[in-house]
């Protein structure tokens, strides 16, 4: 079973088994199919990084690594704590 509509948004946990293959493969099948927002997230250096999506490619808007609260599209009117993604 499948979707043939793309999700508004695709945050993916990144492991060390997984990470190759999610950053070469995944993330430009994301913006080929027309997603809005990507968020990578890498437990190991406690990153979030935040993409958006320019004629078919993927630019990095920004990357962040403390644990501040964040604000990113398309949840900027919500706070998001990323200490409790390292719970």
């Amino acid at each position: 079973a499948w979707f043939e509509l793309a999700p508004d948004g695709v945050c993916e946990t990144l492991c060390p088994a997984t990470a190759k293959t999610g950053r070469s493969l995944e993330v430009p099948l994301c913006a080929q199919h027309g997603v809005a927002h990507l968020w990578p997230i890498d437990p190991s250096p406690r990153s979030l990084e935040a993409y958006c999506p320019t004629g078919g490619h993927w630019t990095l808007d920004i990357t962040l690594t403390d644990d501040d609260p964040v604000r990113l599209e398309p949840f900027a009117a919500i706070e998001l704590p990323r200490a409790d993604l390292w719970a």
